[in-house]
């Protein structure tokens, strides 16, 4: 899919992310995808299949933190059969190797989900709200679905996790839902305020 990292390929090559002011791809330019695209490009040059190492970085990213996650949450055999199938899986060996906004998507959640589960410390939830927010709008939109998930989660700590006691279960869920806050207000002056039709438009064909 080269409209994801076209971007970064155009200002690796010209010095501009949109010499020619296409608005309508605003939510592709202002994307996490762009943003290790120009990495890579940068220090890798441009091709097809530096532009597919951009989907891979994610996508194994991606899979480390859900290992980490189920090891956290079901034991390291579950883990590791996790890992043993997602070797196996179709989808995952196809699609993974592509830079999809989905990919970007997996790993700050996922990323999300672990810090979660392993943080000691409560203002790490911070970290984990705006983990998932860079995830939905610096990824894709349609990860507004993994909001019932992580409020599952914070459900179940606090009703069977003994290592969450006293003000903890309560400050944690506030904490997260302020770093959350603070990346959708940045994505609301940055993304949307700038191209309202273009970004309406594109999260109206999500729908």
């Amino acid at each position: 899919p080269p409209q994801y990292t076209l971007f970064a390929k155009n200002y690796v090559q010209n010095g501009e992310f949109d010499p020619f002011d296409d608005t309508r791809r605003s939510v592709f330019l202002k994307s996490s995808v762009t943003v290790v695209s120009l990495v890579v490009f940068g220090t890798a040059g441009i091709g097809i299949l530096q532009s597919n190492l951009v989907g891979l970085l994610f996508s194994l990213a991606a899979l480390v933190c859900f290992w980490l996650f189920m090891r956290r949450v079901a034991g390291q055999a579950a883990g590791l059969l996790f890992l043993f199938l997602a070797a196996f899986n179709y989808n995952l060996l196809f699609y993974g190797r592509r830079p999809f906004l989905e990919h970007s998507l997996a790993f700050f959640a996922f990323l999300a989900a672990v810090i979660i589960m392993y943080a000691r410390r409560n203002w790490l939830m911070v970290l984990a709200g705006a983990s998932l927010a860079v995830g939905i709008f610096f990824g894709k939109a349609i990860g507004l679905v993994l909001l019932f998930p992580f409020l599952c989660l914070f459900v179940y700590r606090y009703l069977f996790n003994r290592e969450d006691l006293g003000r903890s279960r309560v400050t944690r869920p506030v904490l997260f839902a302020a770093g959350f806050l603070v990346v959708t207000v940045i994505w609301f002056f940055m993304t949307y305020l700038p191209s309202q039709a273009q970004v309406s438009g594109y999260y109206g064909e999500q729908a």
